[in-house]
């Protein structure tokens, strides 16, 4: 049984509040990129790979705001801010959830064979 600290861990919100929250100037893409070290930006020890920010512009362009990417977070709408605060979650999460859902498959197609 999954326990909600675990479930807490794969789990992202992203409120109306979270926008007023950023302190920081920093553009959309470096956002996204943040979420491969689940960091709000890049930490200046790490460096993004090329692979790295084909993977960030992969994400931003399945959202629909790649045009964002060099825009500051602090001047975009709140929808388009919210969509890049959610964007993080997908650098990691979508291979989470992929692997969830071809184990749940598994599991089905075992279930429809016996």
């Amino acid at each position: 049984r999954t326990t909600l600290q675990e479930t807490k861990k794969v789990l992202g919100v992203v409120s109306s509040t979270m926008q007023d929250q950023i302190t920081v100037h920093l553009p959309a893409k470096d956002i996204v990129a943040g979420g491969l070290f689940g960091t709000l930006g890049v930490p200046q020890m790490y460096r993004v790979t090329p692979e790295s920010q084909q993977r960030v512009m992969e994400i931003l362009e399945m959202l629909g705001v790649a045009d964002l990417a060099e825009r500051d977070i602090k001047t975009l709408s709140t929808g388009q801010a919210r969509r890049i605060l959610l964007a993080p979650a997908h650098s990691s999460m979508i291979r989470k959830f992929l692997f969830l859902m071809s184990r749940r498959l598994v599991l089905i197609q075992k279930a429809c064979t016996m």
